[in-house]
């Protein structure tokens, strides 16, 4: 007697995801919040609400409309902001006096004066354009290289007198002035100025980091996101 076979009259289908690219641990010690869109499971060209905090519980949620999710040949993924498409923590991340934060973005406008991560309460930039040119700080900024639209890693050391702008491990150093970090933290600009462009990786470090840590930190992302 030969044994029954079922089949189904119509092929069942699930939803196709995109393969979760890991998130790779650091050189560097130390941070205490990290937001990386490489961590998420939504499909491309999704509404992204809330970025998780993978290290803390501070967790990146809408500020005013979603930035959409989207994913590099090599499966990296990034968060893509545009019109008024923000994202902020809901609470302070960062020290008012010392503190680093590491950014892997790209800029696809150049506009003026806007920031690309800043607080809410003024001076309060702490990677942004102005002027033409990338800058770290508030008050008596740190100019970088000028502007352009390719991806770069982004350190910003907070520490008065002795600040410094990492690009891609080139530095500038100087007097960054009061930056008031203690305040929440905002990708993509002001209320009236929002930048274009995308985001990968975003880490808080709550010292200020050495030349020796940065120029690490610095050539870990440049190889892990191939700049």
């Amino acid at each position: 007697m030969s044994s029954l076979q079922l089949r189904p009259t119509t092929p069942i289908t699930t939803p196709r995801r995109l393969a979760i690219r890991g998130v790779k641990s650091l050189p560097v010690a130390g941070y205490t919040h990290r937001w990386n869109p490489s961590a998420l499971s939504l499909l491309d060209g999704a509404g992204v609400y809330q970025l998780p905090d993978l290290i803390g519980t501070t967790h990146m949620t809408v500020a005013n409309t979603a930035p959409t999710l989207g994913t590099e040949a090599d499966g990296r993924r990034y968060l893509v902001n545009a019109a008024a498409d923000r994202l902020t923590t809901a609470t302070d991340v960062m020290d008012l006096a010392v503190c680093t934060i590491a950014v892997v973005a790209k800029v696809d406008t150049v506009p003026t004066g806007v920031g690309l991560f800043v607080g809410s309460v003024a001076p309060n930039v702490t990677v942004g354009v102005n002027a033409g040119k990338f800058y770290g700080g508030a008050g008596t900024s740190i100019p970088t290289l000028a502007t352009n639209t390719v991806p770069h890693v982004f350190i910003f050391t907070a520490n008065g007198a002795s600040s410094a702008m990492s690009v891609d491990g080139t530095e500038w150093t100087g007097n960054a002035g009061t930056n008031h970090l203690t305040e929440v933290l905002l990708f993509g600009g002001d209320n009236t100025n929002v930048i274009r462009g995308r985001i990968y990786d975003v880490i808080v470090y709550p010292t200020a980091l050495t030349a020796a840590q940065r120029a690490l930190l610095a050539a870990h992302l440049r190889s892990e996101n191939g700049i």
